[in-house]
């Protein structure tokens, strides 16, 4: 019988073969938290934590530096939520029983899993549902650098081929990627664009979404609740929006090593060095 461990590895040698290397360490990162769920029954946890509200909502697009941001209110002290946690936790079942008004599961776990900090798709297209249960909670509103026309171009040099990439053979037949291509259409259905395997959304299309949401958030979240942050401003607006003591503030650097810029996630957010 063929081990875990081996098993995982042929899974590893197969994605590299059914991909160009452009993308290879893109998908490695969620495939690799993936199949940690799939052999541990569906979802785990990595600790135990108290019971939590949601204090700060990201409200942002994937794509707006969300693993810049995870990062940094991580070393602020908050246990925070993202996309990628979602797939880790075993989360999308959840999530797409949520968007389909099945049931809100998920924010109960997410309570009982003790996060206080989301970033993210698909958990920021819910930020009214954790307002709803924290009204008290605070709003980042995280926005791409170089505006609607850079989130544009990093959503097609980076999710489209992904998505095309779990669709085939031997991805599509993991339920694991099943569950994620549905979660996609799910967070495509929402934000308004066109869910039809035979149409990539155009420049345009994802450009007029990516604003109007912006919109949308302004228009609905109170101004003293609200924090509109690029990865560019570093972490002082983070720290005083979420009042953070100055005893508290860590000095390190959270940098970024990747040279294309325009296909990047996240633009570092940094504080000084000791």
């Amino acid at each position: 019988k063929m081990g875990v461990k081996m098993r995982m590895n042929l899974l590893f040698i197969l994605l590299f073969q059914s991909i160009n290397s452009a993308y290879g360490v893109e998908l490695m990162k969620i495939v690799s938290k993936i199949l940690l769920s799939l052999y541990d029954g569906g979802s785990f946890s990595l600790e135990d934590s108290p019971k939590t509200k949601m204090y700060v909502i990201g409200a942002g697009f994937g794509r707006t530096g969300t693993e810049s941001l995870c990062a940094a209110f991580t070393s602020l002290g908050f246990k925070t939520y993202h996309g990628t946690k979602a797939l880790l936790y075993g989360h999308l079942p959840h999530w797409n029983e949520w968007y389909s008004k099945q049931n809100d599961h998920i924010f109960e776990l997410l309570q009982n899993e003790g996060f206080d900090a989301t970033t993210d798709f698909p958990a920021s297209l819910s930020y009214n549902k954790f307002i709803e249960i924290n009204p008290d909670a605070k709003v980042v509103l995280s926005v791409h650098p170089k505006g609607s026309e850079g989130w544009a171009q990093s959503f097609l040099n980076t999710l489209i081929p992904l998505e095309e990439i779990v669709k085939k053979a031997p991805w599509k037949h993991l339920k694991p990627f099943q569950q994620y291509c549905h979660c996609t259409a799910q967070v495509r259905n929402i934000i308004g664009l066109k869910h039809d395997e035979n149409h990539t959304p155009t420049k345009d299309e994802l450009m007029i979404v990516y604003d109007d949401w912006i919109n949308h958030i302004i228009k609905n979240v109170p101004k003293s609740n609200l924090l509109i942050h690029k990865a560019t401003d570093g972490y002082e607006p983070l720290i005083k929006f979420l009042n953070i003591p100055q005893d508290k503030i860590p000095h390190i650097m959270i940098s970024n090593n990747n040279n294309n810029k325009d296909d990047d996630d996240d633009d570092c957010i940094s504080i000084p060095l000791l």
